[in-house]
């Protein structure tokens, strides 16, 4: 699993260094009453029943986090964006060593475990996405970017809400892009996902590399990659740049 590969990398290649604390917003909504469970280090504000056996499962699969990173305390809150929405079940997961924030990630738990991005697929993804209503509930577009890069649909390397912030999707990427446009239409949605462009470009240019995710009402994906030229048209791309 993607999270999982990092905090376990995290906890063997680090010498004490700790990622920065998380910004401001990033878990709007939630309990600030933290309940630490009787029998873990786990703590989590009230939760919902659909909730309480997500963060079950959650513990189940991280039963070695603590043992491995070395954690004293871990906190999980679901996570709910900056506009009140949210994905069932996707949680921010803050693990401490002492007082020290020492990791911030987002886990996705779906079906009871914990989601792999390795082993994911994109009808996982689009299972777990219509079982929350989406495309025809309108959900924030940084959970969407969320759920693609967790279930392994989109390549990491974009920034994420957990751990970069909500802030970090409203930069610019370029001058006439940020980083998410999320569309809704009637038959489905359309996110476009934006980063400077990896080519070697000349001096002052201002292109973008973009995938392109387009939801069906079932909200199956299907992913395109482009390359911005210097005169404002697009070129398809084979893979990922």
């Amino acid at each position: 699993m993607k999270i999982l590969a990092t905090l376990f990398c995290f906890a063997a290649c680090s010498s004490g260094s700790a990622t920065s604390t998380p910004g401001p917003g990033e878990t709007h909504g939630s309990d600030s009453t933290m309940t630490p469970t009787p029998t873990s280090n786990f703590e989590h504000g009230t939760l919902d029943p659909r909730w309480q056996r997500a963060e079950s499962a959650l513990e189940r699969g991280l039963a070695d986090w603590k043992k491995v990173g070395g954690f004293s305390r871990i906190v999980a809150k679901p996570l709910t964006a900056p506009d009140g929405t949210q994905l069932e079940f996707v949680f921010a997961v803050e693990s401490y060593k002492g007082t020290e924030l020492a990791n911030h990630q987002a886990v996705v738990v779906h079906d009871d475990h914990i989601v792999d991005s390795r082993k994911a697929t994109a009808d996982q993804l689009a299972a777990f996405l219509h079982a929350n209503g989406f495309p025809a509930k309108h959900v924030h577009a940084g959970l969407v970017l969320l759920a693609l890069t967790e279930f392994g649909v989109v390549d990491a390397g974009f920034p994420l809400p957990v751990p970069n912030g909500w802030a970090a999707l409203d930069e610019q990427v370029t001058s006439k892009h940020k980083v998410l446009d999320l569309e809704y239409d009637a038959t489905g949605a359309t996110l476009r996902i934006y980063k400077r462009s990896g080519a070697y470009v000349p001096y002052g240019a201002d292109e973008a590399d973009r995938a392109t995710v387009r939801f069906d009402a079932a909200a199956h994906p299907t992913v395109t990659y482009d390359r911005e030229q210097r005169d404002g048209t697009w070129v398809t791309l084979p893979k990922a740049p």
